[in-house]
């Protein structure tokens, strides 16, 4: 089986270091570019969805109170089975 590099088994200890380190910073800059790509997708998304809904407070406790009552199990409608 041939290697892909043959250059690669003539390198000595530190100049294979130095290639991997450069390798690495070249790789670190790729996924920063992308995770500011990600995270400016993320806010156009967050942007564009509407079926987000805010409530005040008085508006959400209203609405927890009303399905609580709603609940079957909580009123004692139904009998145990």
């Amino acid at each position: 089986m041939k290697k892909l590099d043959s250059s690669r088994d003539k390198e000595t200890p530190q100049e294979e270091l130095k290639r991997l380190r450069k390798e690495n910073k070249k790789l670190a800059s790729q996924k920063d570019k992308f995770k500011a790509k990600y995270d400016k997708a993320q806010k156009e998304l967050k942007k564009k969805d509407v079926r987000k809904i805010t409530l005040t407070e008085e508006q959400s406790r209203l609405l927890l109170d009303k399905a609580e009552h709603a609940h079957p199990l909580h009123n004692g409608d139904y009998p145990p089975n």
